[in-house]
């Protein structure tokens, strides 16, 4: 009885790859991706008291397979290897061991910087406006994995803030002498980045531009990413 089945799937894969080339809604290819990403620097929340801007810049490449599911639509996956860096960021502390009264609160202040290595893997949807030379809009997720961070914390100062009945006041700004150390900032290894962007192909070749933000993270920014596609 298992007999057909397994011939059937035998002719399938077989003859998988023509039947693919044969019907352009099926076609399947494969290429390789370069990307460079950078933050647009400006002061946000803390940083603008410090007098500190963030920036951040990556670099990384992904190997691809997409599908041509409709006449207008594609959808490619993939998984690579990506290199982040960024700085000018202020990494707090709520817990600082200081004998005081209950109802005040010591915050210590630290500038970050960190370099990154990330795995990451890639769910995009392409829809083609134009079909020759491609025009198209992308949306995409990026599941990331960090596998490994180098932080750099340098301290600023330490506020003095009243807390009453939920309510803060600020008291004053001090310098330690012996501050205690700064919290990991990026505590967990799991991050998830959306991307929302355009491009154009001709022939194998597709250039695009995106703008990604970090879904699940404490990263403060956002990034634009510039990436170059070769299907091989």
């Amino acid at each position: 009885m298992r007999l057909f089945p397994t011939i059937f799937l035998l002719i399938f894969f077989t003859f998988q790859y023509s039947y693919a080339t044969s019907d352009s809604l099926r076609q399947v290819s494969y290429g390789v991706e370069m990307n460079y990403s950078f933050s647009n620097p400006e002061k946000l929340g803390l940083e603008k008291r410090f007098e500190v801007i963030p920036n951040s810049k990556g670099w990384g490449g992904h190997g691809f397979v997409e599908f041509h599911l409709l006449k207008r639509m594609r959808l490619s996956t993939g998984i690579g290897f990506n290199s982040l860096s960024f700085s000018n960021l202020i990494n707090r502390d709520f817990n600082a061991n200081l004998p005081q009264p209950d109802t005040i609160l010591h915050i210590n202040h630290h500038v970050l910087s960190s370099k990154e290595l990330i795995i990451s893997s890639k769910f995009t949807a392409r829809f083609d406006y134009i079909l020759s030379p491609k025009l198209y809009l992308l949306v995409g997720v990026q599941p990331q994995w960090r596998l490994s961070s180098k932080e750099l914390n340098t301290y600023i100062s330490t506020d003095i803030v009243k807390e009453i009945d939920g309510e803060r006041e600020f008291v004053e700004s001090i310098a330690l002498l012996n501050p205690s150390s700064a919290p990991i900032y990026r505590e967990k290894a799991f991050s998830l980045v959306g991307d929302l962007g355009v491009g154009i192909e001709i022939i194998n070749i597709a250039f695009e531009i995106s703008y990604d933000k970090l879904l699940i993270n404490k990263l403060s920014f956002q990034y634009f990413s510039v990436a170059v596609r070769y299907k091989i």
